[in-house]
């Protein structure tokens, strides 16, 4: 054990304080220095604080940051919304999220207008639908935006080009409302030839017990929505008329690994209700 004089001389930092004093005559940092040194607990308050400090600072700092961080992540999970389905629009079309004299903005209205056809897949007492809109535009049609002097967002335009193929093609949703050129795009695609990556609509709307809608294209995999009662709805009503409605099909994956079939259960669901709203009188 080291006497007192080495310990005060070893810690005394400005080296003023004299070497040869006792540990009365010294300020309190030196003395819980000496006590925790030679084995003594410190007698004091701040001494036993500044002893636990010493010896478990990391820990203590690990443990805060620990518990921060699950707090926020159990928050947020706790105050997150689950959404019994998520439906897709892609298309020239934006929605605003802006609320004017105090009113909901046309983005909140049109979770309300779908929540209209929409039931609670995951039975736990709400009905919540989730609107995901792209900004998306064919070459074609942002030449012809170009022409007209339209604005293009192309920033925007890149963004939501490569997120909506990600959710799409990845069967992260399966409702759609696109644009019929983004659409007919779509249905050319060489992964999915002739149309694969859309389900034939033909025998829903014949179980819909209603006729005489408007399809787009080949196959019957795609309705155009200004054909469909639902249309009328509020903000649904604004979308282009070009506008046309589809389901991707499933996709079973491996094992279960990257299967979408609670996503396309629900979506088949939202689709059969949509298409028995009506049909549209003209």
């Amino acid at each position: 054990m080291k006497d007192e004089k080495n310990i005060y001389e070893e810690t005394n930092e400005e080296g003023a304080a004299g070497e040869g004093g006792t540990a009365e005559e010294k300020p309190e940092k030196y003395v819980w220095v000496k006590e925790r040194y030679d084995g003594e607990k410190p007698k004091t308050f701040k001494g036993r604080l500044a002893n636990f400090w010493y010896h478990y600072k990391w820990h203590t700092i690990v443990s805060v940051v620990v518990v921060l961080l699950i707090s926020v992540i159990v928050t947020q999970f706790i105050g997150r919304t689950k959404y019994d389905i998520t439906v897709i629009y892609a298309g020239g079309y934006r929605f605003s999220r802006l609320e004017t004299d105090g009113a909901q903005s046309p983005y909140q209205t049109a979770f309300e207008s779908l929540e209209r056809v929409a039931s609670d897949y995951d039975g736990n007492g709400e009905t919540n639908v989730h609107l995901e809109d792209f900004y998306y535009l064919t070459d074609e049609e942002i030449a012809a935006y170009e022409a007209e002097e339209k604005t293009v967002d192309y920033q925007k335009l890149k963004e939501d080009r490569d997120n909506f193929h990600n959710t799409v093609k990845t069967g992260g949703a399966c409702l759609l409302l696109l644009s019929s050129a983004l659409y007919d795009e779509l249905y050319s695609d060489s992964a999915f030839p002739d149309g694969g990556l859309f389900v034939d609509l033909s025998k829903l709307l014949s179980a819909s017990g209603a006729e005489g809608y408007k399809y787009h294209g080949e196959g019957n995999r795609a309705v155009y929505l200004n054909s469909l009662k639902f249309s009328s709805l509020p903000i649904i009503e604004d979308l282009p008329d070009d506008t046309v409605v589809c389901l991707r099909i499933e996709t079973e994956g491996i094992g279960g690994i990257g299967s979408n079939s609670d996503t396309y259960k629900n979506s088949l669901a939202m689709i059969k209700s949509l298409f028995a709203y009506g049909k549209k009188e003209n």
